[in-house]
């Protein structure tokens, strides 16, 4: 009987002594472009404009001339013509209707010296019939190439805003 039970500690002891490995701590993240903006509308109808790339066009007061869309919510691929002749590539690698999230990636143009970048939009209700857009952006590489690409962000970014408070 001694036995069972110092077989019972040794095991429970036994797996037990992994758990004490150290996790590594959180780093947080800094974002090279952070803005949220409030809405006199219910995150549903800010939603809806947001999450259909068939809308973007309406939204950005022509600074979209077309947007063209490729595979399935969650990776969607889209190419973006603007109303300069320009085009960018990007693609979602994120989609979480359920928590009005959505993350991108620009895929092209991006300048060489950037390897990495994360551009998220999420919709939140702020109160009754009030809801709020954070838009935040993230890249890795070269300052002065970033800071063209914010640059060029931030500006369809206002195109947006403008149309979506018009909505």
């Amino acid at each position: 009987m001694k036995y069972k039970y110092l077989l019972i500690v040794f095991f429970c002891v036994a797996t037990n002594a992994s758990s004490f490995a150290q996790m590594q701590s959180a780093q947080k993240q800094t974002w090279d472009f952070d803005t949220t903006v409030k809405f006199n509308k219910p995150v549903p109808a800010l939603w809806d404009a947001i999450k259909d790339p068939a809308k973007w066009a309406t939204i950005s007061n022509g600074y979209i001339t077309s947007i063209d869309a490729k595979g399935e919510t969650q990776n969607l691929k889209r190419e973006i013509t603007f109303a300069d002749g320009s085009k960018r590539k990007d693609e979602v690698t994120q989609y979480q209707p359920e928590y009005k999230f959505i993350v991108l990636k620009i895929t092209d143009p991006v300048p060489a010296s950037i390897t990495e970048n994360t551009l998220a939009v999420h919709a939140a209700t702020e109160g009754e019939g009030v809801s709020s857009l954070h838009i935040f952006f993230r890249a890795e590489g070269d300052e002065a190439q970033k800071a063209i690409l914010i640059s060029t962000l931030r500006k369809e970014i206002e195109h947006y805003m403008e149309g979506l408070q018009k909505m």
